[in-house]
Order: structure tokens, then sequence, then C-alpha cells
């Protein structure tokens, strides 16, 4: 599943390609079944009406989720596994597994067509992501979706903005209230947002910490090697733009 890192790079690209993108059109394909946030008897005309002109002032991120801000909403995608938005005829690649190769016609879930009849896809060979709309809001502290994760694990210039980032001494409060495994405990995107199992695994095998060790049970010391361990390995996956092999070593 792509983690912090590979969603960060995701928007990144995102960022350069669809600046001010102006939609003219929209489409739904395959198998998954996006905004069923929207419940009300007028989803159709509700859906259609935000995507129509609807016009991407930004595009940030809240732990492992991409977030458009529009002049008439917020959209909500996650990615879940396999799943990533790209330009038809101009494809997002990067290092990671799922993302290595252009995704192919056959894979596009949700696609926006702009005034120069460029499309933006959603590309989703499992059929697993999700796309959720909040017509007319522009506070991102007001979508639950957002709010119940916990503090982002590390900021960088595309963090939505309103929401606190992880700290050591928020790690250390959490960490004497709690009798998880310091593995499970980093997996919660409750406690920390954006974090996935490969680098919670690297990381604690790099400190040689045990991930079923009670996280009561370890020192400040070990906490905040910890901590430090997992902020550098996540800020080296993005300047070197996932380069695994000089984050922790593996291809």
């Amino acid at each position: 599943m792509p983690e912090f890192p590979e969603v960060n790079i995701q928007i990144s690209y995102l960022r350069e390609h669809c600046f001010d993108w102006k939609t003219e059109r929209f489409g739904l394909s395959g198998r998954c079944e996006h905004f069923k946030n929207i419940s009300s008897p007028e989803r159709s005309q509700i859906i259609c009406d935000f995507f129509a002109g609807s016009r991407i002032t930004s595009i940030c991120q809240r732990g492992k989720l991409l977030v458009f801000i529009t002049n008439n909403g917020v959209l909500v995608s996650h990615l879940m596994y396999c799943g990533r938005w790209s330009i038809e005829g101009e494809p997002f690649v990067s290092n990671y597994k799922h993302h290595a190769k252009p995704p192919t016609d056959k894979t596009m879930s949700f696609w926006l067509e702009d005034q120069r009849k460029r499309k933006l896809c959603l590309y989703d060979p499992q059929n697993q992501a999700t796309l959720r709309i909040y017509p007319g809001l522009t506070d991102l502290t007001l979508i639950k979706e957002l709010a119940i994760l916990g503090p982002e694990v590390i900021h960088t210039p595309f963090s939505a903005p309103g929401f606190t980032t992880w700290t050591l001494d928020l790690f250390l409060d959490a960490a004497r209230a709690s009798r998880r495994p310091i593995g499970n405990f980093l997996l919660d995107q409750h406690k920390i947002a954006g974090l996935g199992r490969t680098y919670v695994r690297e990381s604690l095998r790099a400190v040689h910490i045990d991930p079923a060790c009670p996280i009561n049970s370890l020192s400040n010391e070990e906490l905040e090697l910890i901590a430090n361990t997992i902020i550098s390995m996540l800020q080296t996956s993005i300047e070197t733009k996932l380069d695994y092999q000089k984050v922790f070593g593996i291809a």
C-alpha cells in the first residue's frame, strides 16, 4: 500500500501537472463505487454539481490520503494498494512497485477532462481505491475522515493545513498510556497518520526493537530513537524519490 512518502511523490506529480485544473467533463468506469459518503436521494445531481466547472485550487496530503481542494468543495482520495492518479499520455511512474510501469486503460476507475481535452485519471487495478466528495467545505478540519486521524507523521510543503504534526512529546505521552505492541501502535492511523507496514517494520529492525514489545516497556531513549529513525527514513525516501536502497537497503 502507498505510504506517506509514496503518496507525497504522487502529490508532487499532481501539483506539477494539475495546477488550476478546470474540469469540463468527468466519468466513472470499472467496478468500484465511489462517493459512497453521499447518500442523498439527489446523489447523482450532487456529484454532477460538484464536478461541473470545478477548478482544483490546491492538492495536499493527510496521512495516506490525497486531498483535492476545489472551488466547489473537497475531494478526498485513498489509493489503497495499487491506485494512482495519472494524466492520460503523461504517465505517473515511480520506484514504488505498483507504480513502476505506466498504468493501463483497463484499470481506469474515474476521470476528469479539462478544457484542453486532457484527462486526469484514477487508475485502480484492484478496484479498491475510494473517492469521497464534500461539497461546499473549505475547512479540512471539519471533514471527519481527515480529523479522526492522528498527528501527521512529518510536515512537508504538501501537508494539509490545520492539523498537528507528530512530535516526540506527543509520542512519549501516548506511549505512557498504552500497553499495545510498538508495531501495532505505530500502524494505528488514529495515533500517527501516514505510517504503514514497510516503514514501521524497517525502522524497528534498524534499531533492533521487536515489533511485539509493549510500548510502555520502552525507555524514553528507545522511543526517541524509534521516532528519529522513522522521520529520517521518511524524509530520505521523499528526498531521493523513493530510492529504497538508500532508505533501508531493500529493492
